[in-house]
């Protein structure tokens, strides 16, 4: 479960619909999870979201 808004539509579809308010509808997550190179026994999760209010 999600605590943020769904991510959005593509970025073009956003100007179509709200041309210049379209940061406003922008909502996308990144998600990475992996390993570090040099030390590959240790793992990590990020999730990072990128809103525009």
């Amino acid at each position: 479960m999600d605590i943020f808004f769904p991510e959005s539509k593509r970025v073009a579809e956003l100007f179509d619909e709200h041309m210049v308010d379209e940061p406003k509808w922008y909502c996308k997550k990144i998600v990475k999870i992996g390993s570090l190179k040099n030390f590959p026994e240790i793992k990590y999760q990020a999730v990072v979201w990128s809103l525009g209010l």
